[in-house]
């Protein structure tokens, strides 16, 4: 397996690295898409080399979901995108740590999240 600008070599051919397809689908999933495709996307993610399930998280505001996670290539963070299993949406993203740091940060300490609060479709602007 060769690395080239975040592509993976594999089986002769070049896919996305999984830290790169993690932020892939946190930019896609965003946007409103019909279930089938983010079923699509989803298997899709699983066929990438280095996507991990790492078992239920749960984030801030108290919702839990299945966490798919990509470590990034120094080893010191992984990136996860948190789904709700019920219904395939997006709940959030979160880094963890995975190992001590020199901020004192614990391994397995949530240093960032994204947490999608609200998501709808509308044909009028929100009243400020």
């Amino acid at each position: 397996m060769s690395r080239r600008e975040g592509l993976v070599h594999l089986h002769d051919a070049w896919c996305l690295s999984a830290p790169d397809a993690i932020n892939l689908l946190e930019n896609v999933s965003l946007f409103p898409l019909r279930p089938q495709l983010q079923a699509a996307l989803y298997r899709a993610l699983a066929l990438v080399p280095g996507i991990r399930s790492e078992g239920r998280a749960r984030i801030l505001g108290g919702r839990s979901g299945i966490a798919l996670g990509a470590r990034d290539t120094g080893g010191a963070v992984e990136d996860e995108i948190v789904i709700d299993p019920l219904s395939g949406l997006v709940l959030g993203f979160r880094t963890v740590s995975l190992g001590p740091r020199a901020d004192g940060l614990p391994l397995g300490a949530v240093r960032g999240q994204i947490v999608v609060v609200e998501r709808r479709i509308t044909h009028t602007a929100r009243p400020r």
